[in-house]
This record gives structure tokens, C-alpha cells and sequence, in this order.
């Protein structure tokens, strides 16, 4: 395996790594919802949760607050690459 496939596999774990820890941040998933009206939380009845499972709603959700975790994540990555 080639070094920069190799520095790309890396990233893509740090990042799932840093998504995974945004996911155990409340504070943070509390405010992604409010922001983005998902609820991520899981908010609401038992039939409420089981609609939003059924429709699709729940893992639309959690792909979205993935990519913006990926996103705080790249930016730091470009911010400290770019420090002299």
C-alpha cells in the first residue's frame, strides 16, 4: 500500500473516530437537533420513534449529522496543516 492511500485510510478513521465521539456528546447532538430539526436525541413516543425508523427519517438523520461531523473534522485538519 502506497503512503498517501495509506494517509487517506488514516484520515477517514480519525474522522469516523471524531464522529463517534461527537455522537457521545449530548450538549452537541442537542444543538445539531434545535439547528437542524432532526431529533437524533430520540425525542417523543414509542410510536413516534417507530415512525421515524420505518420512514427512513432516523438514518437520514444520522447520515447528515455524520457528514457535518466529517466536515468540523476536515476543517480542523486544514486548520492545523496550515499553521507555520
Amino acid at each position: 500500500m502506497n503512503r498517501e492511500l495509506w494517509e487517506q485510510l488514516q484520515q477517514k478513521i480519525a474522522a469516523r473516530e471524531f464522529a463517534l465521539l461527537c455522537a457521545r456528546n449530548t450538549g452537541l447532538v442537542r444543538e445539531y437537533d434545535r439547528l437542524r430539526g432532526t431529533n437524533l436525541s430520540r425525542r417523543g413516543t414509542g410510536l413516534e420513534l417507530m415512525i421515524d425508523d420505518a420512514t427512513g427519517r432516523t438514518e437520514g438523520d444520522v447520515r447528515g449529522f455524520v457528514e457535518f461531523c466529517e466536515d468540523i473534522w476536515d476543517r480542523f485538519r486544514a486548520s492545523v496543516e496550515n499553521k507555520p
